[in-house]
C-alpha cells in the first residue's frame, strides 16, 4: 500500500499499488486484464475484482483514460451491455473518489454520510473533521499538474539549446530533473525532429486504434480481441502522458505486436473472401 497524504482525509488513508512502483502503475497494468475478461472472457465476477484493485489505487489518471475511451464504450454498449456498464461504474466511482475530496475537503464516505444524514435524517449537518479543500487543490497541482508542466519546460529549454537530443538513456540524467512524462523524456533524448515523429508515430497508431473499433459491426471472437487488445493499446500510450515511454517493456510491445497482427490477419481473411467472390462469380 501507499499512504496517501493526511490532507486528503482525517485518518490515514492507504492506495493499492500491488507490486508496482506507485497505484497509478498498478492501476494503468490492471487495465489491459480488465478489457481482456470484460470483452473476450466476459467474465464478471473476476472483472469486479480487478474493478476493486483498480478503485483501490484511487488512480484519477484511470479515470481520464476512461473518460477518453468512453466513445468507444458507449459505440460496442448495445454488444456488451454489462461489459460497458462495469466500465461506466468503475468511471464514476474513481470520478467521486478523486473529485469529491478535492472539491469538498471531505473523503467520499464521510461526504456522502453527511448528505445522506442532513437530507433524509433530523437535518442536523455532521461537523466532521476535514481540510480546507483549497489547501488540497494546491498541493494536489504541486504534485502532479505543476511537476509535469515544468518538466515539459525542462525539456523544451534543453531542446531550444541542444536541438539534437541527449542521446538514448542520457534524457534525465543530463537535465539532472525527473521527467514524469514519457513523451517529453523521449522527445528529450531523440532530439526535436526525432520527438516529433515519435510522438506522431503513437498518434498514428492510436487513430487506428480508434477507427478499427468504431468500424467494428459483427463483433466475432477475433474482433473482440482486437477491441480489448485495442483498448490495451489506448491504455498504453495514454500512460505515456504521465508515465514512463510507451514502448519501454515488453507487455507494452507484446500489446502493440497483438493489435497489429489481429488487424493484418482480419485484412488477409477480408482480402481472401473478396477474391474467393471474384473467382465464384467468373
Amino acid at each position: 500500500h501507499y499512504g496517501l497524504s493526511p490532507l486528503y482525509a482525517p485518518f490515514p488513508l492507504f492506495r493499492i499499488q500491488g507490486f508496482a512502483e506507485e497505484p497509478g502503475t498498478f492501476a494503468f497494468s490492471l487495465m489491459p486484464a480488465l478489457f481482456w475478461t470484460l470483452y473476450v472472457n466476459k467474465s464478471v465476477v473476476r472483472s469486479v475484482i480487478l474493478a476493486i484493485g483498480i478503485l483501490g489505487s484511487l488512480s484519477l489518471g484511470v479515470g481520464v483514460l476512461l473518460i477518453v475511451l468512453l466513445p468507444l464504450i458507449i459505440k460496442v454498449m448495445h454488444k456488451f451491455l454489462v461489459s460497458s456498464v462495469i466500465l461506466f461504474v468503475l468511471l464514476i466511482l474513481i470520478v467521486l473518489f478523486s473529485f469529491v475530496p478535492l472539491l469538498t475537503g471531505e473523503p467520499l464516505f464521510y461526504w456522502l454520510a453527511d448528505k445522506l444524514m442532513y437530507w433524509f435524517g433530523s437535518g442536523i449537518k455532521f461537523n466532521f473533521p476535514y481540510v480546507n479543500p483549497q489547501t488540497i487543490l494546491e498541493n494536489s497541482k504541486e504534485a502532479s499538474l505543476t511537476d509535469r508542466l515544468a518538466a515539459v519546460t525542462v525539456v523544451l529549454n534543453y531542446l531550444f539549446h541542444h536541438p539534437f537530443g541527449t542521446g538514448a538513456g542520457l534524457g534525465m540524467t543530463t537535465v539532472n530533473y525527473a521527467i514524469a512524462i514519457g513523451f517529453a523524456n523521449a522527445a528529450l533524448e531523440a532530439g526535436f525532429m526525432g520527438g516529433v515523429f515519435y510522438i506522431i508515430m503513437f498518434l498514428i497508431l492510436a487513430c487506428m486504434v480508434y477507427v478499427k473499433i468504431w468500424k467494428m459491426a459483427k463483433f466475432s471472437t477475433d474482433e473482440k480481441m482486437i477491441i480489448a487488445i485495442g483498448l490495451s493499446v489506448l491504455t498504453c500510450i495514454v500512460m505515456g502522458l504521465q508515465r514512463q515511454q510507451p514502448d519501454l517493456s515488453f507487455w507494452h510491445m507484446w500489446i502493440y505486436a497483438s493489435f497489429l497482427y489481429l488487424t493484418m490477419k482480419a485484412k488477409s481473411e477480408e482480402n481472401a473472401r473478396e477474391t474467393c467472390e471474384r473467382i465464384h462469380k467468373l
